[in-house]
């Protein structure tokens, strides 16, 4: 293991590590350096593409892509479900079933298959 960076945060000092040939992670650690130093990103937040249907009860995020087609992506659409909007997980299903969110004010509940279809930008402070 190499140390990658030191990112100085006030007082607090974090040395992050990959292995030496992990290429993939360290361009994603010199991509979150280099907006850092930018100001394109706040220290302690990130920010992860997932499908609705992985996200906890608890979490929230930004849709980013809608993947349903016909008669599934209109319905979405009139109830709401856009692009852009902000979404938050209330309640999942022991067996991940019905997936309840919060849109804009108000409620709905997907199934898993349709949750699935819906990407979000999933973001989480340290």
């Amino acid at each position: 293991m190499l140390p990658l960076i030191q990112l100085l945060t006030g007082h607090r000092t974090e040395v992050a590590e990959t292995p030496a040939r992990d290429h993939r992670a360290r361009s994603k650690v010199q991509k979150n350096l280099r907006q850092l130093q930018h100001g394109k990103k706040e220290v302690g937040k990130e920010s992860y593409k997932l499908k609705l249907s992985a996200l906890k009860p608890g979490d929230h995020g930004k849709i980013t892509k809608i993947e349903a087609s016909g008669r599934l992506k209109r319905r979405l659409l009139d109830m709401g479900v856009l692009v852009g909007e902000d979404v938050k997980v209330e309640e999942v299903a022991p067996l991940g079933g019905p997936i309840k969110i919060t849109i804009k004010k108000y409620s709905l509940s997907f199934r898993k298959s349709e949750a699935e279809k819906i990407h979000v930008e999933a973001s989480t402070e340290a």
